[in-house]
């Protein structure tokens, strides 16, 4: 039985990221629990592991994440998270219950 997708949510947070296959920067357009999507100029080959800098809202200190590409189109490409450090993942588990949050009072207030 296939894993149902988690929710995604559209966001423009800037983000830096680097591997062994170079470095570059852009903004994380879709976000979802298990990884992203980003838009970027840089062309990223499918498979290298990559560090990134995600800067959420409020917050000085950008969210480091470790990940893998998963798959490129042009110039957007899809990143599944490896999470290496606890204290980075509570930080982004927090501010995707945020984004969920805002998601199910919009609903509300629409409805």
């Amino acid at each position: 039985m296939k894993q149902p997708r988690s929710s995604r949510f559209a966001v423009q947070l800037p983000i830096s990221f680097s591997g062994n296959h170079g470095a570059g920067s852009g903004f994380v357009c879709e976000l979802s629990e298990t990884g992203c999507s980003v838009t970027c100029e840089e062309g990223i080959d499918v498979g290298p592991s990559i560090v990134m800098h995600i800067q959420l809202p409020g917050e000085d200190a950008a969210l480091k994440a470790e990940g893998s590409v998963c798959w490129t189109n042009g110039m957007t490409l899809g990143v599944e998270f490896h999470w290496h450090r606890v204290e980075e993942k509570k930080r982004f588990l927090r501010f995707m219950g945020a984004l969920a949050r805002a998601a199910e009072n919009r609903v509300r207030r629409a409805s």
